[in-house]
């Protein structure tokens, strides 16, 4: 029975933060457990250092390793102590509100924590980011800067609410072109080593020159030939920028499986 009633506390602990110790009857530790960790996930995020791969990693280690600590204190206390006070009603009591702060924290992390995690579903950013790839994006980012060319962005679709990945090509007031494989701005050629142009080019993967209105952005994929963008639905408006692509984090294939030389990709 010891050893069942371990293994429930253990369980407790990592699928709540502190739950452990209410349980057997330690509810200041369960406290310091949960602000200790909460203020850790804010000051790495305020700080800015989760856009860093440094940064992100040791998030995780310093989440993971008290988490997993704190589990096996409870657990043990659990083991040890014959005369365990259990208030099952308080221990509940705790759960719901920290089930509820965790959730709104992390749940709207791009405004409370400044950053968003996606992963990638499709090749259209290839060969700059693929398939299967984990990224953090910087949803703070365009509170104090502008959106630049080059910007590798996450946007959403106006009247659609789907989420796309592209990367900027004109800004207000550019003259934008792409025919023939060759991206022009202001009537001048773009080097851009990092687009792709395989497969047959079609008339709709041109996009006539045109020139960018005020407020908003001419957004294009990596991969041109293999992209629905702006050439498709045209400038997006900058209200519509959810953040810049900062890191991928993390990177996998269904074929090869974990891509390590891709962990970690940062993107300045």
């Amino acid at each position: 029975m010891k050893l069942i009633a371990a293994i429930r506390t253990f369980l407790a602990s990592i699928f709540i933060p502190g739950w452990g110790y209410w349980i057997v009857g330690k509810p200041r530790y369960g406290l310091v457990t949960v602000a200790a960790l909460v203020t850790l996930a804010l000051i790495v995020s305020w700080t800015r250092l989760i856009l860093y791969p440094v940064g992100y990693y040791s998030l995780l280690f310093c989440v993971l390793l008290p988490l997993i600590g704190t589990a096996v204190h409870a657990a043990s206390i659990e083991v040890r102590n014959k005369n365990t006070q259990r208030n099952w009603k308080h221990a509940f009591l705790f759960a719901v509100p920290c089930i509820l702060v965790m959730f709104l924290l992390f749940s709207n992390r791009g405004v409370t924590l400044g950053y968003e995690i996606y992963r990638l579903p499709a090749q259209s950013m290839a060969p700059t980011l693929l398939e299967g790839d984990y990224i953090i994006v910087d949803t703070w980012r365009y509170r104090s800067a502008d959106p630049a060319n080059g910007d590798i962005v996450v946007f959403a679709l106006p009247g659609s609410g789907v989420n796309y990945i592209k990367r900027i090509a004109g800004v207000p007031g550019d003259s934008v072109s792409l025919l023939s494989n060759r991206l022009s701005r202001n009537g001048r050629p773009v080097d851009e080593p990092y687009a792709m142009y395989d497969g047959p080019a079609r008339p709709y993967h041109a996009l006539p020159e045109q020139t960018v209105s005020a407020g908003h952005y001419i957004l294009l994929g990596d991969n041109r030939n293999n992209s629905r963008d702006s050439r498709h639905f045209g400038a997006i408006p900058r209200e519509n920028l959810v953040g810049g692509v900062s890191h991928v984090f993390f990177s996998s294939d269904n074929e090869t499986g974990i891509r390590w030389h891709r962990i970690p990709t940062r993107f300045d």
